[in-house]
């Protein structure tokens, strides 16, 4: 399965396998040791991470996409490629992520809903696509 071996690439590897299995905290540990040299893989996996219901932190999984996409046009096509092939991830992988906790965040503002909350969440969310038809229907 691994095309690309690094020793980066080899802790996300782990960090994936340990995400699959349930292992939160083995996830953590090996997707944290992987952010130095593959920050755009691992922050996405950590983002994954603090989505899950078990281990749930949406400050921490809206931190971690967003590192993820903003790092995204630094990676070298090369590694773009081997990640592709060794973890389906690619610029769609990052996207997938980013409407995943927004509809996250949704859900936490529709408990508790507030001028305030909606305000903030439409100023961190506006690729939301659920946001984006609202405000087309609206027009």
């Amino acid at each position: 399965m691994v095309t690309f071996v690094s020793s980066g690439q080899k802790t996300i590897e782990k960090g994936f396998e340990e995400l699959q299995k349930k292992n939160f905290g083995l996830a953590e540990t090996q997707f944290r040791k992987g952010l130095k040299k593959s920050t755009c893989v691992a922050s996405c996996g950590l983002s994954q991470l603090y989505c899950t219901k078990d281990y749930r932190n949406l400050d921490s999984a809206f931190y971690y996409m967003f590192m993820s996409d903003t790092s995204w046009s630094a990676v070298p096509e090369k590694l773009k490629l081997a990640w592709k092939t060794d973890f389906s991830f690619d610029r769609n992988a990052i996207d997938v992520q980013k409407q995943t906790v927004s509809q996250l965040c949704f859900e936490a503002v529709e408990t508790q809903p507030t001028v305030q909350a909606w305000n903030q969440f439409i100023r961190f969310h506006p690729h939301y696509n659920l946001l984006v038809h609202l405000f087309q229907n609206n027009n």
